[in-house]
């Protein structure tokens, strides 16, 4: 477990030096970088009531991708939605209640923090009959081998920065998402850091540059073909 500090009222990772989020805010930054990357709601939208989808991050961090996910899931559909997450370093039950004290579902995150057992490395989560977690507490290689190939319907990246995790970005780790995607999986990423596009573009992602969120200029989405 790692411990949560605050600089000039931004939450940062001592073990990766680096930030969770931009100063714009996490949740602006999950619908900006991740849903819409991703086109979630339009395709929340086409399914029905009987149907499930599966999304896999690289990165729980704070919980707030998923969180603002399963908030605009569920004003979109009543299809299913299998949200799977890994990380390495996850935090106490205290920061993450403190980080989201502004979140508008609090029986929603206390839910998920009464059931995230983290002494376990694979736990799965039903949070409502429409809503799931499978939180992986692992290193990522080991955590995507433990998923079946040709699952997922979207990947959010969201590790630290290459700099500070390359093991996060790098070309076994872009591989095994490559596995684990779906014929026409998308993705989504805040980073565009030329290592990061050369190895998802090596594994098979045909990748673009496209409008960035806040700060950043640009953004990273893709496809597998």
């Amino acid at each position: 477990m790692t411990q949560l500090i605050w600089r000039d009222g931004l939450p940062y990772s001592e073990t990766y030096d680096d930030i969770y989020h931009a100063r714009a805010g996490a949740y602006a930054q999950a619908e900006a970088v991740f849903i819409s990357g991703n086109d979630i709601i339009a395709r929340a939208q086409a399914l029905g009531p009987g149907d499930e989808f599966q999304i896999l991050e690289t990165g729980f961090g704070l919980g707030s991708n998923f969180l603002q996910t399963c908030l605009a899931w569920s004003h979109s559909t009543q299809a299913r939605l299998c949200f799977t997450s890994i990380e390495k370093h996850p935090l106490a039950s205290s920061d993450y209640q403190q980080a989201h004290q502004l979140f508008p579902n609090q029986d929603f995150l206390n839910s998920l923090l009464e059931k995230l057992d983290l002494r376990l490395t694979d736990t799965l989560i039903h949070l409502n009959s429409q809503l799931s977690l499978r939180y992986l507490h692992a290193d990522v290689l080991w955590a995507l081998s433990k998923i079946s190939s040709g699952s997922i319907d979207v990947l959010y990246l969201d590790g630290f920065a290459p700099s500070k995790n390359p093991h996060m970005w790098s070309l076994p780790v872009c591989q095994e998402l490559f596995r684990v995607a779906k014929p026409q999986a998308s993705l989504a990423t805040w980073c565009v850091a030329s290592l990061v596009r050369q190895n998802l573009s090596e594994a098979g992602f045909v990748v673009q540059k496209v409008a960035g969120f806040a700060d950043k200029k640009e953004m990273l989405t893709g496809i597998k073909p």
